[in-house]
């Protein structure tokens, strides 16, 4: 969990685009660095006014988790994170009674003199549930409305890793905002569809997750980002980098991603952004194969990729070097205006609250 900054102010993007459109999200969240696919922008912003949950299907580097971060950091909400670990227990994931607790709950009220059965009836409440980071969110969630905060927002990252029973244990929460538990007294969540957690879930293959969870989201396809759409990002999430290595940064990454299957983890948005800040931090001034070669590390993963990247020092020079109207041109407008947010400032923004 990654609690908001209470110093802040907070923005309720579901009121947020209800209010001001979808274009005072996609300013939300380009002040943090985050531009957003359009497609994707007007599926997130139907979630948010539907109150429903998102599920972001696509390949990896194509920005899913990022999105779901963004809005939480453009917001100012509290953050809570389930990440897709194979193996990961249903109790990590919803929470599990603590048995040692309650047994010495029971043993103390019996010494107080409350008889046996009725010190077993006690220990069914929320004091002795450890609730695991997905029904957490729910938790804080009816503390938000109570507060009358923003709803947190919640990321189940990689959820075709879950196994499907876990899968479908996410149903009930997913769809009503709060869960039962057996033996609980009471339920952990909200009755109120606004006062739910903004819940963002991604996926590098949906093929692998179930139905029924497939059909509790709407879900939007992230695809990789197109050049220009890579400009645009770049810009944003590395200000301080000049046009030369923007343009060449694009120049060398579109060459690996279409014009070398000897590379078959293609490098994403986030292999863009650690390839040009570490450019900018050293002060590189041009990109020959000797500089490439340092910084190979930020574009592959593999030994066989990191071999065939070597090999191919020369192109990816003549990439970097060369003109290419189309990345030059967007470069250029970039640079002319278009790198700014938007026209409704973050301070107007922060004043749409519940």
């Amino acid at each position: 969990m990654e609690l908001r900054d209470p110093n802040k102010p907070s923005i309720d993007p579901r009121r947020l685009v209800r209010e001001c459109g979808k274009q005072a999200l996609a300013e939300v969240l380009a002040a943090t660095g985050y531009v957003p696919q359009s497609h994707a922008l007007s599926d997130v912003a139907l979630a948010l006014r539907q109150y429903h949950p998102i599920l972001f299907g696509g390949p990896r580097g194509s920005g899913k988790t990022s999105l779901g971060e963004a809005l939480a950091q453009g917001c100012n909400l509290t953050l809570f994170y389930v990440p897709g670990v194979e193996g990961l227990t249903p109790s990590e994931v919803l929470g599990s009674w603590r048995e040692g607790a309650q047994e010495r709950a029971i043993e103390q009220s019996i010494r107080s003199g409350t008889e046996a059965k009725t010190a077993r009836t006690l220990v069914w409440t929320e004091e002795f549930y450890e609730k695991g980071e997905f029904l957490e969110a729910f938790a804080y969630a009816k503390k938000a409305a109570e507060r009358n905060e923003p709803p947190p927002v919640l990321i189940v990252d990689e959820v075709e890793k879950l196994e499907l029973r876990i899968q479908n244990l996410l149903l009930q929460p997913l769809a009503r905002g709060w869960a039962n538990v057996p033996k609980l007294e009471g339920v952990i969540g909200v009755r109120r569809r606004e006062h739910t957690p903004i819940t963002a879930l991604t996926s590098n293959n949906l093929k692998l997750l179930s139905e029924p969870l497939r059909s509790r989201c709407f879900v939007t396809w992230m695809e990789l980002a197109k050049p220009e759409e890579e400009v645009r990002i770049l810009c944003a999430r590395v200000p301080q980098a000049g046009p030369y290595l923007i343009a060449a940064t694009v120049k060398i990454t579109q060459l690996i991603k279409w014009d070398m299957p000897q590379v078959r983890d293609k490098p994403g948005l986030r292999e863009s952004i650690d390839l040009l800040t570490a450019l900018v931090d050293d002060g590189v001034p041009l990109l020959t194969e000797e500089v490439i070669a340092e910084y190979l590390t930020c574009l592959g993963k593999e030994q066989k990729e990191l071999s065939s990247l070597r090999k191919a020092l020369a192109r990816l020079e003549e990439a970097a070097n060369e003109e290419h109207p189309e990345i030059d041109d967007w470069v250029e407008a970039a640079f002319a205006g278009e790198r700014e947010v938007g026209t409704l400032g973050i301070r107007e923004l922060a004043e749409v609250r519940p």
